[in-house]
C-alpha cells in the first residue's frame, strides 16, 4: 500500500488523465505479479483547499499472486471521505499471517460420483427411507436414483 501519486486508467476516476509515467507503474506491478485491489470508483485523495480540485485515487493497494492465492488479504475497504484533520481517505484490509488460526471456508461439495456397481446399496438405502414422494422403481437408472436422493435430502 501507498501513496503512488499516479493516475491510470486501471484504477483512476474518469476525470482524471493518466500520468506520464503511469505505464511504467502498471508495466512494473505486472512484472512483480501484483494485482490491484482498491475498489472501483473510490477515491482516496480530497483536496479541501479547492473547490475546484476533484477527488482522485492515487493511493493504492496491491498483492502478489501468493498472498491472493492463499487467502491472507481480506477485501480492501476505503472510507466515504477525507480522514479528519486530513486530505486522504482510510485505507484497511485484513491480513491473515500464514501461521494464523483464522477460520476457513469449507472447500465447495462436488457432487456425487455414480457407480454402477453401488447401484444395489443405493436402492436398498432408498427403499429404507420414509418419503412423501413417490419411490423410483428398483429398475431405475443410478442417475434417476441419485436425483431422488437428493431431493430426500
Amino acid at each position: 500500500m501507498g501513496d503512488f501519486n499516479t493516475h491510470s486508467p486501471r484504477w483512476s476516476l474518469t476525470r482524471h488523465p493518466a500520468s506520464s509515467w503511469s505505464c511504467k507503474l502498471t508495466d512494473w506491478a505486472d512484472l512483480q505479479g501484483l494485482t490491484y485491489i482498491n475498489p472501483a470508483d473510490s477515491p482516496t485523495w480530497f483536496d479541501s483547499s479547492s473547490w475546484e480540485a476533484s477527488p482522485s485515487t492515487i493511493d493504492l493497494a496491491f498483492i502478489n499472486k501468493a498472498a491472493d492465492f492463499l487467502g491472507q488479504i481480506g477485501d480492501l475497504h476505503v472510507s466515504n471521505g477525507p480522514f479528519p484533520l486530513t486530505d486522504r481517505a482510510v485505507l484497511t484490509l485484513t491480513f491473515y499471517p500464514i501461521t494464523s488460526l483464522h477460520i476457513l471456508l469449507p472447500p465447495t461439495l462436488a457432487g456425487y460420483n455414480t457407480d454402477l456397481k453401488l447401484k444395489e446399496e443405493w436402492q436398498l438405502a432408498l427403499k429404507c427411507h420414509k418419503s412423501t414422494q413417490p419411490t423410483p422403481p428398483p429398475n431405475s437408472n443410478l442417475d434417476t436414483l441419485l436425483n431422488h436422493f437428493n431431493h430426500l435430502i
